[in-house]
């Protein structure tokens, strides 16, 4: 797992403090519109509750319309350079589970074959595990999409910082016409005491996202800071 440049510390000591989050979007625009245009409130990714969930299959099925679209640009800053992804971002939400769709377009993936590489990341900021586990340690948890050489998903993992288990996530997707499409999903709490858990829908849930791109001598873009809020109808 690869966070970005002096994201530890900075972390452990911004997300110290309680992070209050509302939430306001408008319903009219919802799946269509990337949250944070036209003078909607920017930096979220909301997550919808559908009574029947999406099967994971890499496939934008009708389902997602629900979805309101996040528009996620991404930054590289050593060197700094104009041209970077920008992440489609979509969540939804149902009895027990949380979902994800992500797309970007990049260039075919170009390094050795029989090669399975780190593709994509959505990284979480934990809630403390026990008292006092901030003052020793930085607490992340990430989704980590992992592709072979001809684009095609190997797969989609849970990674916790103090480290937990490696849990495999269901996911689908991969490179399609100069566009990544990646969907999983996962619990909305689980039995990992490293984890993010996503118990309190009132609640948001900081994270960033970062697409690897392997190019020698540049960091990988990344973006701003989100929080993940799930809206109740």
């Amino acid at each position: 797992m690869i966070g970005r440049l002096g994201f530890r510390g900075r972390r452990c000591a911004a997300y110290a403090i309680a992070l209050v989050l509302t939430v306001w979007v408008l319903h009219a625009l919802q799946g269509e519109l990337c949250v944070g245009a036209h003078g909607l409130p920017g930096n979220r990714l909301v997550s919808v509750h559908v009574d029947h969930p999406p099967v994971v299959d890499g496939i934008l099925d009708r389902i997602w319309d629900e979805a309101p679209l996040a528009c996620i640009s991404l930054a590289r800053h050593v060197p700094p350079g104009p041209e970077t992804p920008e992440v489609e971002l979509r969540s939804l939400y149902a009895a027990d589970s949380v979902y994800f769709f992500a797309s970007w377009h990049e260039a075919r993936p170009a390094f050795a074959a029989d090669t399975i590489r780190n593709r994509f990341v959505m990284h979480f900021d934990q809630q403390e595990p026990w008292p006092g586990a901030r003052d020793v340690t930085c607490l992340v948890a990430c989704h980590t999409a992992f592709s072979d050489a001809s684009g095609d998903l190997a797969h989609v993992i849970a990674e916790t910082i103090p480290q937990g288990v490696s849990d495999p996530l269901p996911a689908a997707g991969g490179w399609i016409s100069g566009r990544w499409h990646l969907e999983w999903s996962r619990p909305l709490v689980n039995d990992n005491p490293f984890d993010v858990q996503f118990q309190d829908l009132d609640a948001g849930y900081p994270f960033f996202v970062k697409v690897f791109e392997w190019a020698e001598g540049q960091a990988d873009p990344v973006s701003k800071d989100y929080a993940l809020v799930f809206r109740q109808d």
